[in-house]
């Protein structure tokens, strides 16, 4: 998404025209707000909530919008860079059925700040290894 604007704009600044081992520092800002953003939506699967009290039907269509913004490539996400985000919110999705989460109780207070258990689609994470064992992202190489 970012490749053709914010991201060459910050490989013409550094003097690298599309350098493979400046991406991680030419991307990191926006890695750092992806990851944030996909702790919220954890956070609010992992208690039953919807986004931003979305229906459930349209919840991970709010949620990618949210990203876009929050990312300054609303247009861009607008576009295709939902794509793999899409892609992800389905493997991340509430199954808690929704008279269920009426019903529920609030998180705990500071529910925010502590770790969050492993959750479907993963049965335990590896120590070591390959990001793909770990990542449920469709990773293009």
């Amino acid at each position: 998404m970012g490749s053709e604007t914010v991201w060459a704009g910050r490989e013409r600044a550094l003097g690298w025209e599309r350098r493979p081992a400046g991406v991680p520092l030419v991307t990191y800002p926006e890695v750092v707000r992806v990851a944030e953003c996909m702790a919220v939506h954890e956070r609010q699967r992992r208690w039953g909530r919807e986004f931003d009290n979305g229906s459930p039907g349209w919840v991970s269509r709010r949620w990618i919008t949210w990203v876009g913004e929050r990312l300054g490539l609303a247009a861009e996400m607008e576009r295709a860079g939902y794509r793999a985000l899409r892609a992800w919110t389905m493997e991340h999705c509430i199954t808690t059925p929704v008279a269920d989460r009426l019903r529920q109780l609030p998180p705990p207070r500071g529910y925010r700040r502590g770790p969050l258990p492993v959750m479907d689609p993963h049965r335990a994470l590896p120590e070591r290894g390959p990001l793909l064992e770990a990542s449920c992202l469709p990773w293009r190489p």
